[in-house]
């Protein structure tokens, strides 16, 4: 029998090239800025790195290039104590440049390379049967810059999952972006699979056209499998939905704020830890909005993870 593990993540894996600006500028002006240490990264990547920073047992699929950067990918996954179920592939690595402005707000440009190469028939029959035994899959979104490969994949492995945990960001969420426009059908079936879903304010509104709360309702009434559904709100905390109640709680107000990067894989870290400790939801949003804030104290997706709940 395969190696029983908490959660099992199944996403991008980048490179973050991080760049410190004055600035978010608009199109054709200029600025300066520093140049910061880059860092592994990959939204689901980083949930899984915090799950397992909090004592978690994890593991991660995926995929790299066959370069020094898929390497140090690997490298830094089972540094972080998770086991590595990752395909090294021909390519190059994914890498994400994001700008960093004075008040700790970031743009991000992402290259996914090989991350969008996944196809089901590379994922191992031992990595299938992992996710099958996981208490929780967590995913969130692929680039799908020139392949769909990835996403397809995506949907087959939350099929074969007990629990699935969703975390489908800009790139899935909204209208304008081609994923959404192309591949409804495949989107709507991960949402259908979806028992906890995490949103942001703008992605809950982009999905719905409603505000968080009446919007939070309107998508749980429609997906019968989602038991829970998280909505974080930035400085206001984040909104918890069950299929009884809607509890907002206030945030982890942070020492002070470097960089957003990776704040809301952060908050799910603490919300899943929270629902494998046998926590109530809203409990467990707390365990999020502590997670979240201790994150933006640092620079980077994960420097600021924590080793315990506060």
């Amino acid at each position: 029998m395969a190696e029983k593990y908490d959660v099992v993540g199944f996403g991008a894996l980048n490179w973050d090239d991080n760049r410190q600006v004055s600035e978010i500028l608009l199109p054709g002006r200029e600025t300066s800025g520093n140049v910061l240490d880059g860092s592994p990264g990959g939204s689901a990547a980083n949930t899984i790195a915090g799950l397992s920073r909090l004592g978690i047992n994890t593991a991660f699929a995926g995929a790299v290039g066959n370069d020094g950067i898929g390497a140090e990918l690997i490298r830094d996954l089972e540094d972080e104590g998770v086991r590595p179920l990752v395909n090294v592939n021909y390519g190059h690595s994914g890498n994400c440049l994001i700008l960093i402005d004075s008040d700790g707000e970031r743009s991000i440009y992402v290259f996914p390379e090989v991350n969008d190469t996944i196809s089901i028939d590379e994922v191992s029959s031992e990595t299938l049967d992992i996710i099958r035994n996981a208490e929780y899959f967590f995913s969130s979104s692929f680039a799908c810059q020139d392949h769909y490969d990835s996403l397809m994949t995506q949907l087959e492995l939350a099929r074969t999952a007990k629990k699935f945990c969703l975390s489908p960001g800009n790139l899935y969420t909204n209208p304008e972006n081609r994923i959404r426009i192309e591949q409804g059908s495949i989107l709507e079936g991960l949402m259908y699979e979806a028992n906890v879903l995490f949103l942001n304010e703008d992605e809950i509104k982009m999905l719905t056209g409603e505000s968080y709360i009446p919007a939070s309702k309107t998508l749980m009434d429609h997906y019968g499998n989602m038991d829970i559904i998280a909505v974080t709100l930035g400085e206001r905390g984040c909104l918890v939905k069950t299929r009884d109640d809607e509890i907002e709680i206030a945030p982890e107000i942070p020492k002070s704020v470097q960089d957003t990067t990776g704040v809301g894989d952060a908050f799910a870290a603490g919300f899943v830890y929270g629902l494998l400790k046998g926590e109530k939801p809203e409990t467990c949003g707390i365990y999020g909005n502590q997670v979240a804030g201790k994150c933006i104290e640092k620079t980077g997706a994960r420097e600021g993870l924590p080793y315990s709940i506060i």
